[in-house]
């Protein structure tokens, strides 16, 4: 019998498990993996992997040999489908059972589905998985016009290597602006004028009246105002829902994720989670977060808790997004910001938020400096002067020196 099960074939579960290892923890582990792949980065899915930048093998955390040095236990190509608290007990889609003594869940999420999904096209794609990217890269080769619905992270970043290509894109956002969810405007615009200088149409606030499908084939949609825009593929990319289906049918709180403690704790105390399927206290709300930082973490946190370092999870968001030449970087959450200031220089840009004279993020654009030090004034709970901030002549590694 396994001491310690992690499931989810992602980076909440590969963090718990090498976190544990390189800890000391000598206990037993198994981790199992639904997809028939060792567990694997995703974010590269939609950018470099798409790209053909990237082979598959370097999307693996590690190889095989890794796992066996450290004695993990791996199970690919099953699911889990069923979680028994009383008896301590998964159960997997094989009809095999496994005990445990400790459980973790990095169950992940999964793409929100075009409620019009009753049949399966074949030209309509989703970034989900290692096998559904081959296939949406594949058609790379032979079309020429992409419609992509959703002006989210992963539409633009799509719409950025589709356009490296030579294909025709365009973006439907039903929101007001693209990332309108994710950011505030003065970042939405900023890429979105990126996009549009790389040739890219982008419909904001538009609906899709109708999908035009023949037999099996997607060839193009009607909006609200009756405009027809063909296209040779579809992808979507309306946001993602995350994985709590065995964890709700085991009994465990939900609240638009896993609820957990600040120790990465679900109600059960012998089942911890982490990642894109939970949902955790931030400023006094439940929020979920889907970003590699915060799964590395979280996950983290859970594996010192397991191995009885007592500790909590104290966190500051970040997360990055890569688009052409562009890299996004991002630091704490931004919600509910009352003043913004802007610090350009060069090509480099940053934006820096504030809540009632509180600094609580930072945006920034090809200006990894910007991103850092705001970053570690974040973890030191600093509020800089914005007047200081937002001048390009003024030395943000001095600024952080006289805070310490």
């Amino acid at each position: 019998m396994p001491d310690i099960i992690a499931i989810g074939g992602g980076q909440a579960s590969f963090s718990f498990v090498n976190k544990l290892r390189s800890l000391g923890c000598n206990k037993s582990i198994t981790i199992i993996c639904s997809e028939n792949f060792l567990p694997y980065q995703r974010p590269p899915l939609s950018k470099k992997f798409l790209a053909g930048e990237f082979e598959k093998n370097r999307l693996l955390f590690r190889t095989k040999n890794f796992y066996n040095e450290n004695k993990i236990n791996t199970i690919i190509g099953q699911r889990v489908v069923k979680i028994d608290r009383k008896q301590n007990k998964i159960f997997l889609d094989s009809g095999r059972f496994l005990k445990y003594k400790i459980l973790f869940l990095g169950l992940g999420s999964k793409p929100r589905l075009l409620k019009t999904d009753n049949k399966i096209i074949s030209n309509i794609f989703y970034i989900r998985n290692i096998e559904n990217v081959e296939l949406f890269a594949n058609e790379f080769q032979y079309k020429k016009k992409l419609l992509i619905l959703g002006g989210g992270y992963i539409g633009l970043e799509v719409a950025a290597v589709a356009r490296k290509m030579g294909i025709d894109v365009t973006i439907i956002e039903t929101q007001k602006r693209i990332l309108n969810r994710s950011t505030s405007k003065f970042v939405s615009n900023y890429l979105k004028k990126i996009h549009k200088q790389n040739g890219v149409y982008v419909k904001e606030d538009t609906s899709v009246k109708k999908f035009m499908i023949k037999g099996n084939k997607f060839f193009g949609v009607l909006t609200e105002e009756n405009e027809e825009i063909i296209a040779d593929f579809l992808l979507i990319g309306i946001g993602a829902e995350p994985n709590t289906k065995i964890a709700s049918d085991a009994g465990l709180t939900i609240n638009n994720g896993i609820r957990i403690n600040e120790h990465c704790m679900t109600d059960d105390p012998r089942i911890l989670a982490a990642g894109d399927c939970v949902s955790f206290k931030y400023n006094e709300e439940f929020i979920r977060l889907e970003s590699v930082g915060n799964a590395i973490e979280q996950s983290e946190v859970a594996a010192e808790n397991v191995f009885g370092i007592k500790r909590k999870y104290r966190p500051v968001p970040w997360f990055w997004s890569d688009q052409y030449d562009y890299k996004l970087q991002t630091a704490g959450l931004n919600t509910g910001f009352t003043n913004v200031f802007h610090r350009m220089d060069k090509n480099k840009n940053s934006f820096w938020y504030y809540k009632d004279n509180k600094f609580i993020s930072v945006d920034a654009i090809n200006d990894p400096i910007s991103y850092m030090i705001g970053k570690k004034m974040l973890e030191m709970n600093k509020t800089p002067d914005p007047n200081e901030i937002s001048s390009s002549n003024n030395d943000l590694k001095r600024i952080l020196r006289e805070m310490r």
